[in-house]
This record gives C-alpha cells, structure tokens and sequence, in this order.
C-alpha cells in the first residue's frame, strides 16, 4: 500500500522522539505498511490515508483511518541503519512493481540489526494454481490473491505481481537476507498465503547478556 512520498525525510525529527519512546520498553519491532493495525509492541510504519471499511469480508458504511506510529514511504524510511530488532511486512511486497520491489526489500533489511529477522506474508503463486481446480472456491482465495481485492475501487489495494515461494527467496537472498526459510502463514489465509523469513548477516560476533 506504497506510493512516492518524497516529503518522507521532513519526519525525521518527530519520528525519532515517538520511537525512542517506544524502545525504551523493549526491542523495536517493525510492522511495515501495517495499514489500520497498531498491535502491542510493534511500531507501525504506513502511508496516513483514509479508505472504506471492510466488515466480516464485506464492504460497510464508514471508513478506517490508517494512521501509522510512522507517515513515510516504505521506500525511503526515515530511520538509521542497524536500527530495528524485528520487521515484518504482511501482504505488503505484492503491491510493489517487481522492479520496486528489491529497493523496498532492501531498505527494510538497511533497518534491522544484524543477526535480525524479516518476515514476509502475501500470497503465494504455487498455492493459488492449485485453488483454482477446487470446486466453488471464492473470488478471495484465487483472483484476489492474484490481484489484489477491487472492492474499494483503490489502486493501492492492487496487486502488482504474485510471487511463488521459490522466486520470494531468491529475492530476499538477493537482498542481503540469509538463513531463509518458510513458517506457517500467521495472517490471512493459510491456504492461499505463505510466510518466508530472512536474518541479516551478523558482522561478527554476538554477545548474549542474560
């Protein structure tokens, strides 16, 4: 749900204060283009925009605000390297042209402190194949997935490229990530979707407090 925002920057100094405040509770964890969520611990990062409510899979009177712990770009976070202990981005890289993609994969693994995980959801290629040989299966488990949900009439909630769970990898690798492997997806549908995690390269050697 990413667009140019070139004014991302200009948050700097705000944002630095509301995270520092964040960190001093525990390890910073970011969920990237998090939409409406704000879950406990996790620092939000998101366009600010306004968009149709959706309820029980329908679309509904009233709308949501998406109003993030952070307003930028995912493209250009206005945030230090090394600086993150967590990222997630779930169903966000599917939104991304396939040639913007490895720029935003490889600003949030700029983010995370070596030795640190990414986590990817968004759906996978491989399974939907398979979903469209089942008899009745809705629209959300094979079109949608593929490209993206038309109910609100909004490009951002389009789909730009699906991926299968061997091309996910090769990006993520190719983005620096390493020790990649899939989990079971924890959002969505987990017949549709998949979960990849990466780790950053630690630099050298880590010291483990107790």
């Amino acid at each position: 749900m990413q667009e140019s925002a070139s004014r991302a920057t200009s948050y700097t100094e705000e944002i630095q204060s509301v995270v520092d405040r964040v960190a001093m509770g525990g390890p910073i964890r970011l969920d990237l283009g998090a939409g409406h969520k704000h879950d406990a611990g996790w620092i939000a990062l998101d366009l600010k925009l306004t968009r149709q409510k959706i309820k029980d899979g329908h679309v509904v009177p009233g709308e949501v605000d998406i109003a993030p712990d952070i307003e930028c770009d995912l493209m250009a976070i206005p945030l230090p390297d090394n600086y993150a202990d967590e990222a997630r981005a779930i169903h966000v890289i599917e939104h991304f042209q396939p040639w913007d993609a490895p720029l935003a994969m490889r600003e949030w693994v700029r983010l995370l402190k070596p030795g640190s995980e990414l986590a990817i959801e968004c759906p996978c290629l491989d399974k939907i194949v398979k979903l469209f040989d089942v008899p009745n299966i809705p629209p959300y488990m094979t079109y949608w997935g593929l490209y993206g949900d038309p109910r609100l009439e909004d490009p951002l909630m389009m789909h730009h490229w699906c991926y299968t769970e061997a091309q996910l990898m090769r990006l993520m690798q190719k983005c620096g990530l390493i020790n990649i492997h899939g989990q079971p997806p924890r959002f969505h549908q987990l017949a549709r979707d998949m979960r990849i995690v990466g780790a950053k390269p630690a630099t050298g050697p880590r010291i483990v407090l107790d």
